[in-house]
């Protein structure tokens, strides 16, 4: 099973060039929970944003670079070679714009954080309610002073 995660404001943005500009420690939290010891894959932006691994995951980056990734991170030069080879594993995709751009046709699943906000993002999730099915959603939530709720969609 393939999901996608990702937080959204009003507009499908999810980051501008200094990164995400939101924090939301509830979201962070569900984040780590609902991909706690899966497989996760992140773009090389995403990467290099972090300062360790998600601890419990095996951690993935999709790049076309040849790069020395640190400790705790593989790369992977092929998504669908990937998806091939792990096929029975649950496996998270983590962001940024252009890799959920590549994998949403291959999604089951998308978890959602829908921000009641508008964030002036420069970086966009891809439009998916077209072929997707909201199964279900939270009631609206606050943290620091952004509205949202937790989104789960469903490939029809």
């Amino acid at each position: 099973m393939i999901n996608l995660i990702a937080a959204i404001d009003i507009h499908r943005g999810i980051a501008n060039n200094e990164g995400i500009p939101w924090k939301l420690p509830q979201d962070r939290h569900y984040f780590k929970e609902q991909i706690k010891g899966s497989t996760v894959i992140m773009g090389k932006h995403v990467y290099d944003e972090l300062e360790h691994p998600f601890e419990g995951c095996n951690n993935f980056v999709l790049t076309h670079q040849v790069d020395n990734l640190r400790e705790g991170f593989s790369a992977i030069h092929n998504f669908s070679s990937f998806i091939q080879e792990h096929s029975n594993e649950t496996i998270w995709v983590l962001g940024g714009a252009q890799l959920y751009e590549q994998t949403l046709p291959f999604a089951d699943q998308l978890y959602i954080t829908q921000l009641d906000t508008d964030f002036s993002c420069s970086k966009f999730f891809p439009i998916f309610s077209n072929n997707f099915i909201l199964l279900s959603e939270t009631p609206k939530q606050k943290d620091n002073n952004i509205s949202f709720s937790f989104q789960i969609w469903r490939k029809k």
